[in-house]
């Protein structure tokens, strides 16, 4: 319905869509306008719940969940399954919607861990950014209680309980491995807790969580979208499908399948109307940016293509606010050149 919509359907007619839609989600830096998918603010609002119940050990939401499920008091949900139908399973579920497009969101999500009691030492992200039953698998093999929280495996140091004892060898260095990372850290009179970082946010953002979302699944474009605050957004809109030539000059709607009568420059009549000749290399179209340019008092750059005009403006050395004036100036002329050849304006 979105694109739909963007792309002008009124039910009466079908309208050419001359964009992927993805391309049209994703971001400015990604070459699309930035609109976002629904999806991802779909799954960045069922993070938040998640985050919720982590953060929120004394909220009604995660007495009513833990009682529901049977979450052992103070363990973090996120590696649990749960079997049980429900609103609760598929806030949980919605993981594995972003595991199969690769997003591995919640590596984001960090113990901040205190006593250590409520932090299971295997099974929590609490060092580093994996849990030590991953590093170190065949010593959590090994481990008699492997749901045993920090504190359990500190008293005054570190101590195991192993199924069996062993020395030299790889298991001895693994050991000795583990004891290297871990050595730093000594449990303090503070509770455990959970932090999230995320693009150099260090709390829980719904926006910034669907940026990232979007990042990972929606496509790259060739171009970052050029964006000039200074010009109406449908003006931007316009110089981004110019660049990206999906605009629907002769040339492009008869590639399209379309019956054109002609495929003539409707102002020169002379050279077939694709975006370069049109709104650069037409003799009557060049004669307007020859005024332009003398009005602003500069030469104009002896280029071909309008990605060339473009990146001349990019490169001449004026102050950034000139340059910024002189883009709305080129922004502004093409805007106009393409009303009246479409017969908007006398």
């Amino acid at each position: 319905m979105c694109a739909k919509f963007f792309w002008g359907f009124d039910g009466s007619s079908k309208k050419l869509s001359w964009v992927n839609w993805n391309l049209v989600l994703a971001s400015k830096e990604k070459g699309g306008l930035g609109f976002g998918s629904l999806e991802a603010i779909n799954l960045a609002l069922i993070q938040k719940w998640r985050w919720r119940f982590v953060k929120g050990k004394k909220s009604l939401w995660f007495k009513v969940i833990s009682a529901l499920y049977d979450y052992p008091i103070g363990v973090c949900c996120i590696s649990y399954r749960v079997t049980n139908s429900g609103v609760w399973s598929r806030i949980i579920g919605s993981n594995n919607t972003m595991h199969e497009r690769g997003i591995i969101l919640f590596s984001c999500l960090k113990t901040m861990v205190g006593n250590g009691r409520t932090t299971r030492f295997w099974l929590d992200t609490w060092i580093g950014n994996i849990p030590l039953k991953d590093r170190f698998s065949r010593l959590f093999y090994l481990e008699q209680n492997r749901n045993c929280s920090i504190a359990d495996r500190w008293e005054d140091g570190w101590y195991w309980l192993w199924n069996h004892n062993f020395e030299g060898g790889a298991l001895q260095s693994q050991c000795e491995d583990l004891l290297l990372l871990i050595r730093s850290f000594q449990p303090n009179l503070e509770e455990d807790d959970w932090r999230w970082e995320l693009n150099g946010v260090l709390n829980f953002n719904v926006n910034e969580v669907r940026k990232h979302i979007d990042n990972e699944c929606l496509p790259d474009g060739t171009l970052v979208t050029r964006w000039n605050r200074f010009v109406p957004r449908k003006v931007n809109i316009f110089i981004w499908r110019l660049l990206i030539g999906r605009l629907p000059t002769r040339w492009n709607l008869s590639i399209k399948g379309l019956d054109i009568p002609s495929l003539l420059c409707p102002f020169c009549d002379k050279q077939v109307e694709n975006a370069d000749h049109v709104f650069f290399l037409c003799e009557e179209v060049y004669v307007i940016w020859q005024r332009v340019f003398r009005w602003v008092d500069l030469v104009l750059p002896g280029v071909d293509i309008l990605h060339d005009l473009f990146f001349c403006l990019d490169t001449v050395s004026i102050s950034g606010n000139k340059k910024t004036v002189l883009e709305t100036i080129i922004q502004t002329t093409l805007w106009v050149i393409w009303r009246y050849r479409n017969c908007d304006i006398p």
